[in-house]
């Protein structure tokens, strides 16, 4: 996950490096924000038996 993240972060900074004052809380939002949304993915595919 550490390089999807960095990755992801490298491919959206030049859309977003206008608005970037801080680039160290920047990058910390982006990697919260990017692993929520994988966990959220890997939950939601979990098949549930009953």
């Amino acid at each position: 996950m550490g390089n999807g993240v960095m990755l992801k972060a490298w491919d959206k900074l030049p859309q977003f490096a206008t608005n970037i004052t801080n680039i160290k809380g920047w990058l910390t939002k982006f990697a919260h924000h990017f692993c929520a949304d994988v966990t959220t993915k890997l939950k939601a595919s979990e098949v549930t038996w009953l």
